[in-house]
């Protein structure tokens, strides 16, 4: 299912975007603590206040990393390398080159990496080292973050009919999903609200009965 990819959108001129595998998909904006790059305020001023980038990175800051960790040691640029082979999952690159490259031209990339410079080799190996880790938290990390509306499906792409008619069914497929999920999340919530009420009403009557005057 070949698409534009939303996420990012600086990408230089003639870098032909991967294969997603959503469709095109971006990032609105939006207790784990890993440690991010640092940034100079040169870098820091690449992206504005509010850019979808940032809510990336506050996303996998707040991620449970520690099977990675544990892989490769708590390095200061692990989470850099997991937010930027993250992001390429959703825009669906796959080759440690492309997304090296991406990582030198793009700014959103050059924010993300902060005074962190990894090459192709560094990512390559990274890769190789906690693939097998990477590939399904990312599959949940993204089911979460289109169920949460961080993630946006974008319009089919494909010019051929039958692909296009697969793109249109497999995003009317997936808005389904996350339009059940979501209200499976809200009656949730209001479940638990009402557990809630019940329990403070019941709390209230022993201590108002307490204070009723006999006779």
């Amino acid at each position: 299912m070949s698409s534009q990819p939303l996420l990012f959108d600086d990408l230089p001129a003639g870098q032909a975007p991967g294969r997603s595998r959503f469709g095109a998909v971006s990032l609105a904006s939006m207790p784990v603590a890993n440690h991010g790059p640092a940034r100079s305020a040169a870098v820091e001023r690449l992206v504005k206040k509010g850019h979808r980038i940032r809510a990336v990175w506050e996303f996998v800051e707040k991620q449970d990393l520690r099977d990675v960790h544990a892989r490769v040691g708590a390095k200061p640029d692990t989470a850099v390398l997991v937010a930027l082979w993250f992001c390429a999952h959703v825009d669906g690159v796959e080759d440690p080159d492309v997304l090296e490259g991406r990582r030198r031209e793009s700014t959103v990339y050059r924010w993300l990496c902060g005074d962190v410079a990894p090459a192709s080799d560094d990512l390559r190996d990274f890769r190789a080292a906690c693939g097998d880790i990477l590939t399904p938290l990312f599959k949940r990390w993204t089911a979460t973050l289109l169920v949460d509306g961080v993630l946006k499906l974008g319009p089919p792409t494909a010019t051929d009919p039958v692909q296009r008619r697969a793109q249109v069914e497999a995003l009317r497929l997936q808005r389904t999903i996350i339009k059940a999920a979501a209200n499976m999340r809200q009656s949730l919530e209001q479940m638990k609200q009402r557990r809630e009420s019940r329990a403070a009403k019941a709390a209230a009557r022993p201590a108002a009965a307490k204070g009723k005057p006999v006779g």
